[in-house]
């Protein structure tokens, strides 16, 4: 609305504008700027960030994300904070781009950084009324600080945390200690320093017109005691959340992972195996299967490094040691296009990084394993260090007793680095070495797998980081080297089996981040080698020998785009370059987050994801002992998917989430093992298969702000396949329907873990007749029968078409939390499966008897356990 400059008009306009102040209606006038500039020079002073002592000026607002535009901007406010607002939409300035894509704070503090984006001033009267007016040609509108961080020795501190309060900014000092602050209302403002191991310092500031004010602040070491601070800056979860379409993507930290009761201590992958969209073949696996695919589809990474069979005991434990973790991510669908060369899903696993000074360690004791680590600081060069051990003891404590009774082992080692070198330069490294292994003493026969990973990775920043919207660039190169081997020796039987699976990866990226887009170019090259020999005929083991060479390159490109404060489009495409007769791959990407609300967002994305390495373990096998690996080349096409997803998302308050999404995936070329595989034939391993899968997950999560923290997850999924023959079956994945309720509540004394865990049974192909083998004697003319079970031969029915039935559990633990001698000390007891649910794993047939019987292979029985963790 625009108000007419009659002097009748404008009394009208005045009289309105009392009324509604009177009816408690705070009105936002602008008056034409003629007039406007009369009322400003008389009877209007300049608005404050405190509002000028005006009530409604000092409302606090709430996140306001519709701020297109300076007008726009304007309106949203006046919504938000209950005004009525009325403006010139003539007045030159409203249409410029809003300086902030959200704004939050009180209404005078948003208005000063509304209108620091225009030539215009905001004037408030001593009765509450406020005007915009143009500033007078001769004076600009905004000013600068910049200074510099230094101790009492005139050294830089780096890390300083700088803000202005009333303006709701701050910035972090650079390796010189050196801050900027652009843009900011001209006139007095106040800045906070604040910097770990010395004492906060403040300092009043006057900004100039159009100039930049300098500022020194000399800071004075302080005692290393901490006293409780209490922090208002957006956690990691809410800039996912604001920053990002996170389409899929769901973050634990260490606390979650160690808050859920497990079978003999915490385990990294049966937690992840509690998300939504993740399926638990058995009790006995902990392998994973995301939204319907097989479990060989999933990019583990440890640190941004790719291991290939992150368990130990044939599945039963993985590899990470958790007391070595500080977080975990599952991206279960619709990754963008950094990441490659997987199906399904994706799996960050970060190392802790220790932030206190000085040298802490945890050490856990568990019926199956002990470990320890330690950890600490560089001081202050920054960065920090962390070596971790763990080795099962069962071995040494029964064959003490009986030998070789039990000679069977696994130990882990994994340690991370981070330093920070001169010139914003930062170099990570990590080391992981874990290995299985069965030899006894009495007997020739040994067996052993395990995965080494070695990874080094160097940031560095290029320009100031603390400028907003300025020019920088983010540079990361990385090189890892990651193997798993497997060895097999039984003389006696004349049984060898040998595996092995290397790549060296050499891979980097240069991210350009800006106000409306964060750009980045990337690369990946990897160098693998796969062998396999054996001279076994057994059915569950692959058959044929090989030795395969291959050279994968990639590139992609991937842009976060604001495209307006309540959309985020995240646009990619990667492209898989052609190798070894290989056809080059395109695959493009799309993600974006619209904004209903603040706290309300719909989520989309769509994408093409291909697949280069295949295992030769077959799916609809239970127990995966081993994955054995090989690529695609010119006999072997690349398997690809297509990923649908839509969804919506939830926050409520800080601390909880609802994720509602529903997920569509179709295959092409998935390999499936063959079974009648001819070793002197190459390029029959695998049969081509098709196929998709899709369902709904929901995902209800209270992080672990306060006293509970925990999950519900529920899936609703299908997944079908067809053979070349066109034949269609469900694979063993196949599971309907998948609830898990996760919870920890945590006290000064004790801390109790519950998961109940309710799901439909998997597809398994049942037997329907036996009969007895029976071999021709041409010189006796007889058949003879072979002897005990070697003569027994099932006749099978349709593939996978009889499912087992429902299978529930409860988990509970207790910890009791402690001190003692100035240790931490924390025993605990975990009892799985506490009421002893009979969930069947499998069934076993008897045709020789009558009538048939049929027997079912239980799952975990209830499983009581119990360890302890020292920390100090």
């Amino acid at each position: 609305m625009r108000l007419a400059s009659s002097p009748a008009l404008r009394r009208h306009a005045r009289a309105v504008i009392t009324l509604l102040q009177l009816l408690g209606i705070a009105c936002l006038a602008v008056a034409p700027p003629a007039r406007a500039q009369e009322m400003a020079t008389s009877q209007f002073v300049p608005l404050r960030p405190d509002g000028n002592g005006v009530a409604w000026l000092r409302r606090p607002l709430g996140v306001v994300v519709d701020t297109t535009t300076v007008a726009r901007a304007l309106q949203a406010v006046a919504r938000q904070a209950g005004l009525n607002l009325t403006f010139d939409p003539y007045l030159s300035g409203l249409d410029a781009p809003a300086p902030r894509p959200s704004i939050s704070g009180r209404v005078a503090e948003a208005l000063l950084v509304i209108l620091s984006a225009t030539r215009l001033e905001a004037r408030v009267s001593a009765s509450g009324e406020l005007v915009l007016a143009p500033l007078p040609a001769s004076r600009d509108f905004t000013g600068g600080i910049r200074g510099q961080v230094v101790d009492s020795a005139a050294s830089p501190i780096a890390g300083a945390i700088v803000s202005l309060a009333a303006l709701r900014s701050s910035a972090a000092t650079d390796a010189g200690g050196r801050f900027t602050f652009e843009r900011l209302p001209a006139g007095r403002v106040t800045l906070r320093v604040h910097a770990f191991g010395y004492v906060d310092q403040q300092q009043t500031a006057i900004v100039p017109a159009g100039g930049t004010a300098d500022l020194v602040f000399r800071l004075t070491a302080a005692p290393a005691r901490l006293t409780p601070v209490r922090t208002e800056s957006r956690t990691a979860r809410q800039i996912t959340f604001e920053d990002r379409p996170s389409v899929s993507t769901t973050t634990m930290g260490a606390r979650d992972v160690r808050g859920v009761p497990s079978a003999v201590e915490a385990d990294v992958m049966r937690t992840v195996q509690l998300l939504p969209g993740v399926s638990a073949r058995n009790d006995y696996s902990s392998t994973l299967n995301v939204r319907g695919g097989e479990s060989e589809q999933n990019l583990i990474l440890l640190d941004g490094y790719p291991i290939f069979n992150p368990f130990h005991l044939a599945g039963l434990f993985s590899t990470f040691i958790p007391a070595a973790i500080g977080e975990v991510t599952l991206l279960s669908g619709g990754f963008p296009a950094s990441y490659g060369n997987r199906l399904s899903s994706v799996l960050d696993v970060r190392s802790s990084e220790e932030k206190r000074d000085g040298m802490h360690g945890t050490a856990d004791v568990s019926l199956l394993s002990a470990s320890a680590t330690v950890r600490g600081t560089f001081g202050r060069s920054g960065g920090s260090w962390m070596l971790a051990g763990r080795r099962t003891y069962a071995d040494k404590f029964v064959n003490a007793f009986n030998p070789d009774a039990l000679p069977y082992h696994f130990r882990d080692v994994q340690g991370h680095l981070t330093y920070r070198l001169p010139g914003s330069v930062t170099l990570a490294t990590t080391l992981y070495a874990g290995e299985d292994v069965v030899i006894a003493s009495t007997s020739p026969d040994h067996l052993t797998f395990g995965n080494r990973v070695l990874g080094a990775t160097l940031t560095k920043s290029i320009g100031d980081p603390t400028a907003p919207g300025g020019r920088r660039l983010e540079l990361t190169q990385r090189v890892s080297s990651s193997r798993f081997h497997t060895a097999v020796l039984a003389p006696d039987e004349g049984f060898t089996l040998g595996a092995t699976a290397d790549e060296l990866r050499l891979a980097g990226t240069v991210t350009a981040p800006g106000t409306s887009h964060d750009r980045t170019l990337g690369y990946e090259l990897a160098a693998q080698r796969f062998d396999y020999a054996t001279n076994t005929t057994v059915v569950l083991l692959p058959v044929d020998s090989f030795r395969q060479r291959a050279t994968r390159a990639s590139v992609f490109y991937d842009d976060l785009w604001r495209v307006r404060p309540s959309l985020l489009v995240q646009a990619g495409v990667r492209a898989d370059l052609p190798v070894s007769g290989q056809r080059a791959l395109i695959s493009p990407r799309l993600s974006a987050k619209y904004f209903l609300s603040p706290d309300l967002a719909l989520t989309a994305a769509v994408g093409r994801y291909t697949q280069s390495v295949h295992s030769l373990g077959r799916e609809d096998v239970p127990l995966r002992l081993a994955d054995f690996w090989t690529t695609s080349d010119s006999l072997l096409p690349f398997s690809t998917a297509m990923h649908y997803i839509a969804g919506l998302e939830r926050r409520v308050g800080t601390s909880r989430t609802l994720r509602v999404e529903g997920f569509l995936k179709a295959y092409d070329n998935l390999l499936e093992p063959n079974p009648a595989s001819d070793a002197r034939v190459a390029g029959d391993e695998f049969l081509p298969t098709t196929g998709r899968s899709y369902g709904v997950d929901v995902l209800l999560q209270q992080f672990g702000a306060g006293r509970f923290s925990g999950w519900l997850a529920y899936t609703f999924a299908v997944s079908t396949r067809r053979q070349a023959d066109g034949v269609e079956y469900h694979p063993g994945q196949d599971r309907r329907h998948d609830l898990n309720l996760v919870g920890s509540w945590r006290g000064s004394a004790w801390t109790v873990g519950t998961r109940f865990g309710l799901a439909t049974g998997t597809p398994y192909t049942a037997a329907i007749g036996e009969f007895d083998r029976r071999e021709y004697d041409p010189v006796m003319g007889t058949l003879d029968g072979r002897s005990g079970a070697e003569s027994r031969v099932y006749l099978m029915g349709a593939r996978n078409a009889e499912r087992l039935p429902i299978s529930h559990r409860l988990d509970l633990s207790l910890t009791r939390n402690g001190r003692l001698r100035g240790l931490a000390v924390s025993p605990y007891l975990s009892i799985v499966n506490a009421y002893n649910a009979r969930n069947a794993f499998a069934y076993f047939y008897d045709y020789r008897r009558s009538p048939p019987t049929r027997s079912s292979a239980p799952q975990f029985p209830t499983l009581p356990s119990v360890g302890v963790d020292v920390v100090w």
